[in-house]
C-alpha cells in the first residue's frame, strides 16, 4: 500500500541545493520507501532502511528526518534509532543533487509505499527546502581622459556583469552625468 502527495511550486529560480523533510508515524520503518519526483526525474530518498543488511530492515518506529545530500547524521539507510528510527539530517539513498540546476517550478511529488501489510502508520507531513542560484551584479564606470579641458572629448564607459549563477532580469542602469559636462 502507499500514497502520493504533491506540491505545486512557483518559479523561485534555479535550484542550487534541495532538502526534503518527512514526518510519519509507522511501526517497523524497514517496510517503507519514499521517492521524490519532478518531471522525468525521480530519486529514491528512503529504500527500506536496513535491507539488505537484514532481510527485514529496521524494526524501530517512526520517521522525522531531513534528507540532505550534506546530511550530518549519516546515510538514512543505516539509521535505526530510538525513539525515532529515521531522524535528524541524513543523506538520502539517491542524491538530491539530480535536481540541481533545474527550476523550482512545477509539481513535486513524494510517493510513499509500505512493503509489508502487517505494520501500519500515518503520514504526517513533508516539505521541500530550496536554495536557489542568485544573481551577483557588478557595475564599473570608467572615464577617459581622467582630466579634460574645455572642448575635449570625454568618454564614459559602464561595464555591467552578472557573476552569479542566477538570471538577472528587469535590470535598469542609470548614470547621472556631471552638470559640468555640456554639449551632449
Amino acid at each position: 500500500t502507499g500514497f502520493s502527495s504533491s506540491l505545486k511550486m512557483p518559479n523561485l529560480g534555479n535550484i542550487a541545493d534541495i532538502n526534503v523533510w518527512i514526518e510519519a508515524n509507522h511501526t517497523f520503518v524497514g517496510d517503507l520507501k519514499f521517492s521524490l519526483s519532478r518531471g522525468a526525474t525521480t530519486q529514491m530518498l528512503v529504500d527500506r532502511p536496513g535491507v539488505p543488511a537484514s532481510s527485514f530492515g529496521c524494526s524501530k518506529d517512526n520517521v522525522d528526518v531531513r534528507l540532505d545530500d550534506e546530511g550530518t547524521d549519516g546515510p538514512v539507510e543505516n539509521q535505526c534509532g530510538i525513539p525515532t528510527a529515521l531522524f535528524g539530517s541524513a543523506t538520502p539513498n539517491d542524491a538530491l543533487s539530480a535536481f540541481d540546476g533545474s527550476p523550482t517550478s512545477g509539481q513535486w511529488t513524494l510517493t510513499a509505499s509500505d512493503h509489508v501489510s502487517v505494520d501500519t502508520g500515518t503520514f504526517q507531513q513533508w516539505c521541500v527546502e530550496f536554495a536557489v542560484d542568485t544573481a551577483d551584479l557588478k557595475i564599473e564606470q570608467s572615464v577617459a581622459p581622467a582630466i579634460a579641458g574645455p572642448g575635449d572629448l570625454v568618454t564614459y564607459t559602464l561595464s555591467f556583469s552578472n557573476e552569479g549563477a542566477g538570471i538577472a532580469s528587469g535590470v535598469v542602469i542609470t548614470d547621472h552625468l556631471s552638470t559640468y559636462l555640456t554639449g551632449l
